[in-house]
């Protein structure tokens, strides 16, 4: 970026409008598209200035209310990991679903191995706390779904072999 725009930009020349979009008052958690306050329309197609002056705007929204940044966190993390597919068409995604329950199970069951979950957990973490920053959308998750399939795999896994010990348990105790 700074090659190109002769200013540093530490994430991206959207980032701005992302924050201001995801933090202006009228923002749910998502992505609310209001233009940026103070963007002239000279100034409207200079990436420089729009990622300035939103990152500006967006603080200035949090800062003038922050009882309402818990509520706005809460939301975005919601929507980051929404069993829906996106916010238009609110289409139930069954399939995360069953992988996040097997997910659960898996971690519940190799919860005192870190280095078995430690993987899954701490992309999951940073994607999560992008989403809080920004905005939460399903689309943004998927790097981390192949991981949490890994887990529930694992729950999957270590649940059979427990029904099945449990079964030839039960039968060897039957024939003692």
């Amino acid at each position: 970026n700074y090659r190109m725009l002769h200013h540093f930009i530490p994430i991206s020349t959207i980032g701005g409008k992302a924050f201001w979009y995801s933090n202006n008052p009228s923002a749910r958690g998502g992505w609310a598209r209001v233009p940026v306050p103070g963007v002239s329309e000279a100034e409207a197609h200079d990436e420089v200035s729009v990622n300035r002056l939103g990152f500006k705007a967006g603080w200035g929204a949090l800062t003038q209310d922050p009882g309402r940044i818990p509520r706005l966190l809460l939301r975005k993390i919601l929507v980051f990991w929404m069993v829906f597919d996106d916010t238009v068409s609110w289409r139930v995604n069954w399939a995360y679903c069953a992988a996040g329950l097997w997910a659960l199970v898996g971690w519940w069951l190799v919860r005192r191995e870190p280095r078995r979950w430690l993987p899954v957990i701490v992309p999951s973490a940073y994607l999560t706390a992008m989403a809080a920053v920004f905005y939460g959308d399903p689309r943004f998750r998927a790097p981390v779904e192949a991981l949490l399939l890994l887990l529930a795999s694992a729950g999957l896994v270590l649940a059979w072999r427990g029904v099945a010990g449990a079964k030839t348990a039960a039968a060897a105790m039957e024939h003692a």
